[in-house]
């Protein structure tokens, strides 16, 4: 099993495990939860602090033309989060794409896979011209958060001086924030009569904020509907996954598996997939499943991928390997090679249909191309 800094900052995203909960019309358990009542008494903290990509979108701000956005842009982000929230109940569960976390950890590095790294590279270069566009104006969890914060303690014992206002790294006032504030304190070291406090009082409610209010709203009876849509599997699915549908509704992109696989097994479906886009398919031929490894299910932050024992897990039936007689040249490297002892020698190897999970290690191991062995759903 791995946890590592990957697995800790999904299993702290409460974006991805409302998505999930809208989408599967159940509760996803996880750590995330608590991030929102922290939020309620602390502000946007995670922002400031934990975020990843805030952290490279405020590195890159500094050498930015500093053109600024209009105000009125920063409400897109929340009209983002309701449009994300509204599909999952639908059953369209795309709210990955345009999580920070799921952004910035499903990106392999550059020389891996230029294509791939292009959409947080994107959002990176954007900075050069626009300083924390993501942050300010696009960013679904920071919208979500942004919403919590409005109830958060505030600074409002302020002499309105504006000397804070050039250091703030979201080009807000501090003196009337508006969900805005991300706790980073740059206002509290330039203010030269130390008045920003942090004073109980609820902001008051102006127009743009009940509008935003009454779009939450809006979306709440979403996560009653059944899901829409004809939804069938493309390929062969992680160890563990039985229901084609909640594994949809549950899975949030974020690629976390992808990267975990030792073996790379795991691949992300591309456009043929239709509303499967970016979910992780086992490709043999890149890879095989390893009777040793579950990291996949293990650091699921949504339970997507089951969280099984090795026990379980290998047990778990992922496909059935089919031989094709016309092709197969009898080499049988397959059959000292099955982990599973599902294949016996013969002029062809011959499938043991009780033992075999669809691993995908003789297709991996076949010389011929396409293979004269394949995994089928």
């Amino acid at each position: 099993m791995f946890f590592g800094a990957p697995s800790l900052l999904m299993a702290l995203d409460p974006l991805a495990l409302l998505a999930a909960s809208f989408a599967t019309h159940s509760l996803i358990p996880g750590w995330g939860w608590f991030l929102l009542p922290a939020t309620l008494f602390f502000g946007r903290f995670f922002c400031g602090w934990l975020c990843p990509l805030g952290c490279l979108n405020g590195i890159l701000s500094k050498a930015s033309l500093k053109k600024e956005i209009p105000k009125k842009f920063r409400f897109f982000k929340y009209f983002l989060l309701f449009l994300l929230l509204a599909s999952a109940g639908l059953g369209f569960n795309f709210a990955g794409f345009f999580d920070p976390l799921c952004l910035f950890l499903s990106a392999p590095l550059p020389w891996q896979n230029p294509l791939l790294f292009l959409p947080l590279l994107l959002v990176l270069s954007v900075n050069f011209v626009f300083p924390r566009l993501w942050c300010r104006a696009i960013c679904p969890l920071g919208a979500l958060l942004g919403c919590l914060s409005w109830f958060a303690p505030e600074g409002l014992s302020c002499s309105k001086c504006g000397k804070c206002s050039p250091s703030c790294p979201q080009g807000v006032s501090p003196s009337r924030p508006e969900g805005e504030c991300i706790r980073c304190g740059n206002c509290r070291v330039v203010c030269s009569k130390k008045d920003r406090n942090f004073s109980p009082i609820l902001p008051a409610f102006d127009r743009e904020r009940r509008l935003l209010l009454l779009g939450a709203a809006f979306s709440l009876p979403f996560l009653f509907l059944k899901g829409m849509g004809k939804k069938r599997s493309k390929g062969l699915r992680p160890p563990g996954v039985s229901d084609e549908n909640d594994f949809l509704g549950r899975c949030v992109r974020c690629g976390l598996c992808l990267r975990l696989c030792p073996t790379k097994a795991l691949q992300p479906s591309f456009f043929e997939a239709g509303e499967a886009f970016w979910t992780p398919k086992l490709v043999p031929r890149s890879g095989y499943c390893l009777p040793t490894c579950n990291s996949c299910g293990q650091n699921c932050p949504t339970s997507a991928i089951p969280r099984l024992e090795l026990k379980r897990k290998n047990k778990a039936r992922i496909g059935l390997a089919r031989v094709d007689p016309a092709r197969c040249v009898g080499c049988l490297q397959c059959v000292g090679k099955c982990p599973h002892s599902a294949l016996s020698a013969g002029e062809v190897p011959v499938v043991d249909l009780s033992r075999c999970v669809g691993c995908g290690a003789c297709e991996n191991l076949c010389p011929l191309e396409p293979a004269a062995i394949k995994v089928f759903p």
